[in-house]
């Protein structure tokens, strides 16, 4: 396969054997994309710009705007042509052996290696296609949900080409694929793609573990998300501050930046948030935003620090209630999922909009995955006898059960999420204890 350069960079030819006006813009189309995944590689979308596009396909900028109307929609391109291009790689390693009989594990393994060998192929196209979209605006997290889909689709029609009275639960396969896509996230962002290869055996053989002849009972399908609720501005402090202390001022006009900053992001996402915009609702002046944050980016951060730091205590102090490994991931679990029902609005912020604000916030939300990732692996010190757990597997339920958590929120059932707590928990013990136990202890929640 050509390089991205060398891609973006040939000449169109002259003369007599000049392209047609249409051959000649269609492939001006496909530079520019191909330049795009390149610049925003190199400087994130966020910092992409169109003279740097236009640039590296060595195209004039009246060229790019003849072609595309603004950055976005070259990005929204290049992003269609990958994913088209990604899908049909991965389809080809799943039907290398069309007509054998594979088992549930082989059939996985199928969908994960041909996942990973897209990614190992086009490293930047993947990472624009997975993790640069989510910088798009407001319709970012959006796009990445087609992804998980469309993984989701392979992964039933992986388990229904085998033979058997087995299968994966919808909620299990929004599990694995958020859980297979967050560890190939993960290995973009550290530089790692070839390892990939070696991963997908210990992302299939945890995959495989949600195979049940019991699922359970599913859940009425997910509606597409409402319209944000209209943002309410918090009380203004008494003129003066009434001689309150300092530190009282200073904490609650850090919260009222934060609250606006949650409530505003739901609209726009990040580019859609100006610091004007905080103030006014927030009701502060502009000298006390800059007092407390550097820029908006510092704001957003700040709003994601707290929201974790308040639901990861919420989970960690129900969990370490219980002496017993499993009676701490339920608890832990049902303290979760209460916690951010309790307030949909920040629950929507620290899933979805945070992540609009670029690769910094895609970073602290790995974090995030590997700090519920170490309360899951004390698992593999309650393994039942001769069973073994991939390595990878801890993280990967703590980023598939996010995802799953996710879906929810966007499609406006955070207050819900009560009801989502039984399958987080099967999600959480099955690769550790098995299916009969995994479904023993979730169905205790379902009757509580």
């Amino acid at each position: 396969m050509a390089s991205t350069r060398s891609a973006a960079s040939r000449k169109l030819p002259r003369g007599a054997s000049a392209l047609a006006p249409e051959a000649a813009r269609e492939l001006q189309r496909e530079r520019l994309q191909e330049a795009m995944v390149a610049v925003v590689a190199r400087d994130g979308y966020a910092e992409a710009r169109v003279a740097d596009v236009a640039a590296e396909a060595q195209v004039s900028r009246n060229t790019f705007y003849a072609l595309f109307a603004d950055r976005e929609a070259c990005f929204m391109a290049a992003w269609e042509a990958t994913l088209a291009q990604a899908v049909a790689q991965v389809v080809q390693v799943m039907s290398a052996r069309p007509g054998d009989p594979r088992s549930v594990h082989e059939s996985l393994q199928g969908v994960v290696r041909g996942l990973a060998s897209a990614v190992i192929a086009r490293p930047d196209h993947a990472r624009l296609l997975l993790v640069e979209v989510l910088a798009v605006g407001s319709n970012g997290p959006a796009l990445r949900r087609r992804v998980v889909r469309r993984v989701e689709q392979w992964i039933g029609e992986a388990v229904s080409r085998t033979d058997g009275p087995t299968t994966i639960s919808p909620s299990c396969r929004t599990v694995i694929a958020c859980g297979v896509l967050q560890v190939i996230d993960q290995h973009l962002h550290n530089g790692r793609v070839r390892q990939l290869r070696g991963v997908a055996d210990d992302l299939a053989t945890w995959a495989v573990s949600y195979e049940t002849s019991s699922p359970l009972p599913a859940h009425r399908p997910l509606s597409e998300p409402p319209e944000p609720a209209p943002a309410r501005r918090p009380l203004p402090l008494p003129r003066g501050h009434q001689k309150l202390p300092r530190s009282f001022v200073d904490r609650y006009q850090r919260e009222r930046i934060l609250q606006a900053v949650t409530q505003l992001a739901a609209y726009d996402g990040y580019a859609g948030v100006t610091v004007p915009e905080v103030v006014a609702a927030a009701h502060i002046s502009n000298k006390t935003f800059y007092d407390h944050f550097a820029d908006k980016h510092t704001a957003f951060l700040a709003a994601y620090d707290e929201a974790f730091a308040s639901l990861f205590a919420a989970s960690w102090a129900a969990a370490a209630g219980q002496t017993e490994w499993t009676s701490a991931v339920r608890d832990g679990i049902t303290a979760w999922v209460d916690h951010l029902a309790a307030d949909p609005g920040r629950a929507r912020f620290g899933f979805v909009d945070v992540l609009t604000s670029g690769r910094d916030a895609a970073a602290k939300m790995d974090e995030s995955y590997q700090a519920f990732a170490h309360l899951l692996s004390h698992g593999y010190d309650n393994l039942p006898p001769g069973k073994t757990v991939p390595p990878i597997a801890a993280y990967a339920i703590s980023a598939g059960i996010a995802g799953l958590v996710t879906e929810w929120i966007v499609s406006g059932r955070a207050h819900e999420l009560h009801e989502l707590a039984p399958d987080l928990c099967y999600a959480a013990l099955a690769p550790f204890l098995g299916d009969p136990e995994a479904r023993s202890t979730a169905e205790q929640l379902k009757a509580a």
